[in-house]
């Protein structure tokens, strides 16, 4: 029977938000555990911390060092005897806040992770074990104020429209309804049928530096939906993400790699006898838990800002609406 090696950690996943500073660190903690299944030796014990990013090309791969650190279990030199009973050994690190977000992409990766390896005689097969620790950008009020989940405009004063989405993130495996408004202001224009689409843009940048302006840019269409129009006011879409997470990636932003979705949406018209299409876009973000996007403010003690996506069609309370509120209280 073999030997059996492990690494156990506190915790493997950690979450940055725009809270933390330069100056901040998260704290690595657990413990090498070997227990031989019978009397052993070995040369050396190390456990190697290594953060990367990896870029392919064709049949090439770039690899990036981002953060390393190692420890030496060995006592001394020359080789230890390990009896058929666990041994551990501890290790503690601290990791810098600012380090880039776990991310994957089709053909980028940033990864971290722990490796130990004992060396063992030279004619015995050394022993190794692995663990992955994730570092995630937690999703705050101030981050999501710039997705709107309504848009409303008049097309050349010819079609009154809205486009209204529930939420800006959704994770894989959800779906996303679509609720188009649209009002004919003239006779002469008719609403004939309604589209949209989820694309996903990552771009890569080997140097990690200014992506949009050194790096390669890979655009892919996710979902794809059209209907026909059987209300002259109202319709509807709905689109699902697919849950294979090969298939559509996180949002991230990194020096290194940057995911980001977009809703494309589009509305035809028939203006004397011409199809015209008016066409609009809502960004959105593929997120590992919705559930989780205040988790360093609550534990920082940080009060949560106002969710800006509950207020009704985006926009502040109606003016009069306050006012007669107000006049009610007083009186």
């Amino acid at each position: 029977m073999s030997p059996k090696l492990e690494i156990q950690v506190e915790q493997d996943r950690f979450y940055k938000s725009v809270f933390d500073d330069a100056n901040s660190f998260f704290i690595l903690r657990g413990k090498v555990v070997l227990t031989p299944s019978s009397t052993m030796k070995a040369q050396h014990i190390y456990l190697r911390f290594l953060g990367e990013s990896v870029l392919n090309r064709a049949i090439q791969a770039s690899r990036s060092a981002l953060f390393e650190h190692k420890w030496d279990f060995s006592q001394g030199t020359g080789t230890q005897v390990f009896q058929p009973r666990p041994y551990s050994f501890t290790f503690e690190l601290a990791l810098p806040v600012d380090l880039p977000e776990s991310a994957e992409a089709d053909y980028a990766k940033i990864q971290y992770g722990l490796k130990v390896t004992v060396e063992t005689p030279i004619f015995s097969p050394n022993i190794t074990a692995s663990r992955s620790i994730y570092i995630h950008r937690t999703i705050d009020s101030l981050t999501s104020v710039p997705y709107n989940t309504h848009l409303e405009d008049t097309w050349r004063n010819m079609v009154d429209y809205e486009i209204v989405i529930p939420s800006p993130e959704y994770m894989p495996g959800d779906t996303i309804p679509i609720t188009f408004k649209h009002h004919a202001l003239n006779s002469r224009c008719k609403v004939i049928n309604i589209w949209a689409g989820l694309s996903e843009k990552t771009l890569y940048n080997k140097s990690g530096g200014d992506a949009r302006a050194n790096g390669d840019i890979v655009k892919k269409r996710l979902q794809v939906r059209g209907a026909a129009i059987t209300n002259s006011l109202e319709s509807s879409l709905s689109l699902n993400i697919s849950k294979c997470c090969k298939e559509v990636h996180f949002d991230c932003c990194t020096p290194y790699i940057e995911v980001t979705h977009m809703l494309n949406t589009r509305i035809a018209v028939e203006l004397d006898g011409v199809v015209k299409c008016i066409s609009a876009v809502l960004p959105i973000r593929i997120v590992r838990d919705t559930g989780n996007n205040f988790i360093s403010q609550e534990a920082n003690g940080v009060e949560q800002l106002p969710n800006y996506f509950t207020v009704k069609f985006d926009c502040p309370p109606d003016y009069f609406h306050h006012v007669a509120n107000l006049t009610e209280m007083e009186s």
